[in-house]
């Protein structure tokens, strides 16, 4: 609850899209948007039920929610939450390998997160694995090929309260473009790329 005569502020949250492929063949989506007030991503249907709701609306093909929050919070504050990429995809460790790839290339990345059944990240994989697994097995009597065959498994990840900066160091320290984000308790929210830091660095350059 607002506390009385608690000055407030109308912003505008983006909403993000993550698909998830699944071995049934039954892609998920899930919208959410990041929640200034829990610092927390949040589920759109959560975000309508709320007090502080305003309106969905949609603008130069994104989706947006408007709501109220405190003026002490509505303002970006340069958290990885805040400015994780519109979409992210990801694949099933069980999914088959075949369609894992097929599934990537029809989503326009090279990598994607892997989930388990509990949407707890365990792995990251890319195109490249997934082929070099193909060349490695090609002849082999060797079961159907699924993405925890070729998934790395040593992840490093933030959450959605580390900084920009822990983004950016981390990327530079271990060479790497993207870095997934996700709750104390492992769950996927989003992922962060180096592209998402040149955009909020470039809208800050007058």
């Amino acid at each position: 609850m607002s506390k009385a005569n608690e000055p407030e502020f109308t912003v505008r949250l983006l909403e993000r899209r993550r698909s998830r492929f699944t071995s049934d063949d039954t892609p998920t989506e899930a919208h959410t948007v990041h929640c200034p007030l829990s610092v927390a991503a949040r589920d759109v249907r959560f975000c309508e039920r709320c007090e502080r709701f305003e309106r969905e609306l949609e603008d130069d093909g994104e989706a947006w929610i408007e709501c109220r929050v405190p003026l002490e919070v509505a303002f970006p504050r340069g958290l990885c939450g805040e400015l994780m990429s519109p979409e992210v995809t990801c694949l099933d460790c069980e999914l088959d390998a075949e369609r894992a790839s097929a599934f990537l290339q029809m989503a326009g990345v090279t990598s994607a997160p892997v989930l388990d059944d509990n949407a707890v990240l365990v792995g990251v994989v890319s195109t490249s694995e997934l082929a070099r697994l193909r060349i490695e097995t090609r002849g082999s009597d060797h079961r159907p090929l699924e993405v925890e065959d070729a998934m790395t498994t040593q992840v490093v990840t933030l959450t959605q309260r580390s900084t920009l900066g822990d983004a950016a160091r981390l990327m530079a320290d271990r060479g790497i473009d993207r870095v997934p984000i996700v709750t104390d308790d492992g769950h996927l929210v989003g992922v962060i790329c180096a592209m998402d830091l040149v955009r909020w660095m470039a809208s800050r350059i007058p």
